[in-house]
């Protein structure tokens, strides 16, 4: 099978327990499909043959529904060798997603992937949550299997105003060099103290292999993230990436947040990245 048929079809990829199941039944009872959706989901069970060549059938990384209806995935095989080629072991793409309650499913609209011709493409799935678990078939009959990355405390009300979608604005230094300056892709920020980070060159070429990193037009990496309001920095400690090197570091960049815009400075004093919040919709 086609790298092209393979991240294609995987572009699908993407406190509960102290509440007594009846309570929580009710109250997801009380909540659209879509409602239910929005937050940050890991894979449990990766049945999808094709991606599961890639990422293998538990890989790590996450699927994360803002409530601004954009969508972000990044998944990475735990066995992954050391000195991979990029794009090797690793499926990431960004976009859009919406519910259609009547029929239950769910429908990602793909504005960025590793694999460049999957941009523009959709991909409709069924499915069914309970509980923190979700259950996705695709056409292909497969299901794949979620769950649902618990909340941390609420925190302050500044740390809750950085939750959802930060839409990329413009990059320089580093990053540039990899995706340009005027990129498109999103820094998603859950609750669940999980990040997401992908972005594509607007100019890369259309092609049906998956690359990214210097050259690739294409970054994506994940992990946990924290704020410290007092020294105005937040904190991203990175557990998986296109660019095998940076996982397992953590960087640190003080931010200044104007209305709806953040900027993130680097230790060197230099701006690497500017970010528009993407507002929540019901």
């Amino acid at each position: 099978m086609s790298r092209l048929t393979i991240l294609a079809c995987s572009t699908a990829l993407l406190g509960v327990a102290l509440i007594p199941g009846s309570i929580l039944a009710q109250q997801q009872g009380a909540q659209t499909l879509r409602q239910q959706l929005v937050g940050v989901w890991s894979v449990t069970a990766n049945t999808l043959q094709p991606l599961a060549q890639v990422v293998g059938t538990s890989p790590r990384g996450y699927l994360f529904f803002a409530g601004s209806g954009r969508f972000a995935i990044a998944l990475e095989n735990p066995d992954r060798p050391k000195g991979s080629a990029r794009g090797d072991d690793m499926f990431a793409s960004f976009g859009t997603w919406t519910v259609d309650e009547v029929n239950k499913t769910r429908t990602l609209h793909t504005e960025g992937s590793i694999t460049p011709s999957a941009d523009g493409t959709d991909r409709k799935v069924s499915f069914v949550i309970n509980r923190d678990e979700q259950r996705a078939t695709g056409p292909e009959g497969t299901t794949n299997v979620y769950r649902r990355v618990p909340a941390l405390p609420q925190g302050s009300q500044f740390r809750q105003g950085l939750l959802g979608a930060w839409e990329i604005v413009s990059y320089s230094q580093n990053t540039a060099g990899q995706i340009g300056s005027n990129p498109k892709g999103y820094l998603m920020l859950g609750g669940s103290g999980r990040y997401i980070a992908v972005g594509e060159n607007r100019n890369r070429p259309k092609s049906d292999k998956p690359s990214g990193g210097a050259g690739g037009g294409f970054v994506a990496n994940f992990g946990t993230w924290s704020v410290d309001q007092g020294a105005k920095t937040l904190s991203r400690h990175i557990i998986g990436a296109l660019s095998q090197g940076i996982e397992g570091t953590e960087t640190k960049d003080t931010y200044v947040v104007n209305g709806n815009e953040m900027s993130l400075t680097g230790a060197d004093g230099k701006a690497i990245a500017v970010y528009r919040h993407v507002a929540a919709t019901q």
